[in-house]
């Protein structure tokens, strides 16, 4: 009878490649967030890995949390008469949305969604209307200078 083998050639380099990296994920932070520094600058690093199990189950290790809040996307629409800002907001109602102004600049928050608007005109705030449908939110905002 004959011991154990050792593996050669490939073999043995892949086993080593995968003992490197096996020791390099141990020392990820539970976080899945690092400082490095790269050029001489600090910054951020986000990693992670998933491992699916022999039972098919798929866990995350590393995984940087999704954020609270997030922008939708938005097309503002100059009319002749008005400004048209049209915003992507899954979920969102009208009754769920609050839009107001601070200067030119439409500041719309509704759950998790948030989001600062530079507007091209001065508009008139009491007259502006919200329509929501499909996730897809429209606000009209008739010009301050056509009054």
């Amino acid at each position: 009878m004959r011991g154990p083998s050792r593996p050669s050639g490939d073999s043995a380099g892949i086993l080593d490649a995968l003992r490197q990296l096996a020791e390099g994920l141990q020392g990820l932070s539970g976080h899945g967030q690092r400082s490095i520094e790269i050029g001489g600058k600090e910054g951020r690093m986000a990693f992670g890995y998933t491992i699916r199990t022999a039972d098919g189950r798929t866990e995350a290790h590393g995984q940087p949390t999704p954020a609270a809040v997030r922008e939708p996307i938005i097309d503002v629409i100059e009319e002749s008469d008005a400004i048209l800002v049209i915003a992507e907001m899954p979920g969102v109602t009208p009754a769920a949305l609050s839009a107001r102004l601070n200067g030119q600049v439409l500041l719309l928050d509704a759950a998790q969604w948030q989001k600062r608007i530079p507007l091209p005109a001065a508009v008139r705030e009491a007259e502006m209307r919200i329509t929501a449908r499909n996730g897809i939110v429209e606000i009209h905002l008739p010009r301050l200078d056509l009054a």
